[in-house]
């Protein structure tokens, strides 16, 4: 797995990118609590890549901000995009989501990221029964994936159509990366998408990993090597709510970055976190990779996601630049 091993260390930047913010939708924030926090409604897809935000929950740093995280866990990332500046003020998306949702109407500005991969972090490969040369050999194939929509899906899509290989000619089959390893042994699929901290049980099973991330090869291709990340892994907020509450945005920024500080500090006690909170088995969460966490976005991996969503018939139109907006911290 030395492939997969990211760099030791974990630093933190944040994006300052002199975006203007405007827009319109919803700003009211609850109430405040009776001990003086400010309750934040949060979103947030459980797995690695959102450690820090539940180790800063777990030691308090939101609250030492002032804030209590009202948290929703889920997969309902369209959704929430659109529930920004309403029923929450925070919410998960990904450049799969966030950019397609602009140019639908939404007004919502990019917060922070948490994780990229790239060629030194691989969030999401493939893993097959029999190696495979190029993703040709995937021409007549049942891959298995967790979801059918997203950008992993969507860089399978595209990948699969670049190495020439029609969408007719394999076939995706939706189920969980737990049921991954039976259905692999059994044959009911000849390979799967899988993530950390998946692949590593896979690998002992004796399957054969690929060894790239999918989306960061999607990236890579349609931006002829000039985007080399990708990250499925962002919060944002609706602009009018960011405008209105710049404090409550600091304040989360400043306790997620503490949250980052302390993984750097003491991965062990993380990935215990990690474990307790998902309910891993042991091996699972031994197989874990800590990532380099970053808060800084990058909106170049938007217009790549958007441009292989485009290539794969799924948006069309130009890719609505002037309507991107990322959050620039305020003293």
């Amino acid at each position: 797995m030395n492939a997969f091993r990211p760099r030791t260390s974990l630093a933190a930047v944040l994006a300052v990118s002199a975006l203007t913010l405007s827009g319109c939708g919803g700003s009211d924030a609850p109430s405040k609590n009776a001990d003086g926090t400010q309750p934040l409604r949060v979103t947030m897809v459980p797995g690695v890549s959102s450690l820090p935000i539940k180790v800063a929950m777990e030691k308090g740093y939101f609250k030492d901000e002032g804030l209590e995280i009202d948290l929703t866990e889920g997969l309902e990332v369209s959704a929430w995009q659109s529930a920004a500046g309403k029923q929450f003020d925070i919410v998960f998306t990904n450049s799969a989501v966030y950019a397609p949702s602009l140019a639908k109407g939404l007004d919502n500005t990019l917060i922070n990221n948490t994780t990229n991969a790239s060629d030194d972090y691989v969030s999401i490969t493939l893993a097959t029964k029999d190696k495979i040369k190029s993703l040709k050999d995937l021409k007549g194939k049942r891959i298995g994936a967790p979801t059918l929509t997203g950008l992993t899906a969507e860089s399978l899509k595209y990948l699969m159509a670049e190495a020439g290989v029609k969408p007719t000619e394999y076939e995706i089959v939706q189920m969980p990366y737990s049921s991954h390893p039976d259905n692999l042994k059994s044959g009911n699929i000849d390979a799967a998408l899988t993530a950390n901290p998946y692949y590593g049980s896979l690998e002992r099973a004796g399957m054969n990993l690929w060894g790239k991330d999918l989306a960061v090869e999607a990236h890579k291709e349609v931006s002829a090597g000039k985007v080399t990340t990708a990250s499925s892994s962002m919060y944002a907020a609706n602009t009018k709510w960011v405008q209105d509450n710049p404090d409550l945005v600091n304040a989360w920024l400043d306790g997620l970055q503490k949250g980052v500080d302390d993984v750097n500090k003491d991965e062990a006690g993380a990935r215990a976190v990690l474990q307790k909170w998902l309910k891993m088995p042991d091996q699972l969460a031994k197989d874990a990779i800590i990532p380099e966490y970053t808060l800084e976005n990058t909106p170049a991996q938007h217009e790549a996601t958007w441009n292989v969503l485009k290539a794969n018939g799924t948006i069309k139109g130009d890719y609505p630049e002037d309507k991107i907006k990322v959050y620039e911290p305020k003293d």
